[in-house]
């Protein structure tokens, strides 16, 4: 549904939420297994890097030929979706809160949730802006943050995985 609004709207930083959001589900289908099968750990952790790693790429790609291309974001269908996205990945991240310092596994999950949550915040404000000062470049401004804020979390679980199988 949110990658379907992200190209009715135009924008970048929604784009960016959608492809964020899929990883997760990919990286959740990924813990689950490695949670049932221990020799499939340390694959797991390198396996949900590469996909953080690569929708941050996407995200980036996207949003740079936006920017150039002149792309005016629709703000109203940005502002709703992130705000129901918002309060669906609230409620994860109170679930999931307990097992934020557990193995790389885990705590890749509280990872993609927190993101998630500071996400949908950064796209709702994005749309508002757009919607009270038409500043549209602040859409793919939020695009550029979300792909950074993957490449950020895809280094720190790869480290985080480093030195549990390290030890």
């Amino acid at each position: 549904m949110e990658i379907y609004y992200s190209i009715i709207a135009q924008s970048s930083a929604l784009l960016a939420d959608s492809f964020d959001f899929f990883a997760d589900a990919m990286n959740y289908a990924i813990t689950l297994y490695a949670v049932y099968n221990k020799n499939f750990i340390e694959r797991a952790t390198k396996i949900k890097v590469f996909s953080i790693l690569s929708f941050g790429m996407a995200t980036l790609a996207t949003t740079i030929y936006r920017l150039f291309n002149g792309y005016q974001p629709e703000p109203h269908t940005i502002s709703t979706i992130a705000g129901m996205a918002f309060l669906i990945n609230l409620t994860c991240v109170f679930m999931l809160y307990n097992h934020r310092d557990g193995n790389a596994n885990k705590s890749s999950i509280w990872v993609c949730s927190r993101n998630d949550v500071i996400n949908n915040v950064a796209v709702f404000l994005a749309g508002l802006a757009i919607a009270i000062w038409q500043i549209y470049w602040l859409d793919s401004l939020v695009g550029l943050g979300m792909a950074c804020l993957s490449f950020y979390s895809g280094i720190s679980i790869l480290r985080s995985g480093n030195k549990q199988h390290s030890h």
